[in-house]
């Protein structure tokens, strides 16, 4: 073998060394980061985090300077009026009245806070959710939402939708407060319907384990 076929094969194997480390360094991931699982497509700029795509939808949809009123109950307690037989319908959210408790400023001079009902009733994990927005809220202030029930109306479907003797329907608060601020122009309160005893005295019997007392 001549000395240029050694120098050739020696520059040879050097470039593959190369292309082969180079390769390497693009298919390791940056430390603290991890691969997306198979299957799986991740857009251009995409982090590697897992995240909540309902809740990341949520923040999108959700407008800022607003709060999100989420009243929610057990299926077995069932709903206020049927689209179809069998089905929960849009006016089921009417039971439900979620109001401003205080004087709050809106975000715009001049222009009433409004609060939108819920176009339909959402059902996940046995429950039913009706979810109010209060928006145009000013920022840094203490805004107080008070939320009731119909304990009135009568409710179809489910396996507990009667209400037992020495119980009514109420949610687990009456009236909640939030603040949002610059970098939190976003809030969501819970509420959740619960049977509460009608008098000081609980009842020694519980018609159901579904069935409990305010905290």
């Amino acid at each position: 073998m001549n000395k240029n076929q050694l120098h050739l094969r020696f520059a040879f194997g050097l470039f593959l060394l190369i292309v082969c480390c180079t390769t390497s360094a693009y298919a390791q991931p940056p430390a603290g980061t991890t691969s997306p699982s198979s299957g799986e497509r991740r857009r251009p700029g995409q982090s590697a985090d897992v995240f909540d795509s309902r809740a990341a939808a949520q923040a999108i949809a959700q407008p800022l300077n607003s709060v999100l009123v989420r009243i929610r109950f057990k299926t077995s307690y069932g709903y206020k009026s049927e689209s179809t037989p069998g089905k929960p319908g849009l006016s089921s959210c009417d039971v439900f009245s979620v109001s401003l408790a205080n004087a709050a400023r809106p975000a715009q001079d001049g222009v009433l806070i409004p609060v939108r009902r819920p176009e339909t009733i959402r059902e996940q994990y046995e429950y039913y959710f009706c979810e109010f927005l209060v928006s145009g809220l000013a920022l840094d202030q203490e805004v107080a939402i008070a939320a009731s029930v119909d304990d009135q109306a009568p409710w179809l479907g489910g396996t507990q939708s009667q209400v037992p003797m020495g119980y009514k329907r109420a949610l687990t608060d009456r009236q909640r407060t939030v603040r949002l601020t610059q970098s939190d122009p976003r809030a969501t309160m819970n509420f959740e319907v619960i049977y509460e005893p009608t008098g000081d005295k609980v009842p020694s019997k519980l018609p159901s384990d579904l069935i409990r007392t305010k905290p």
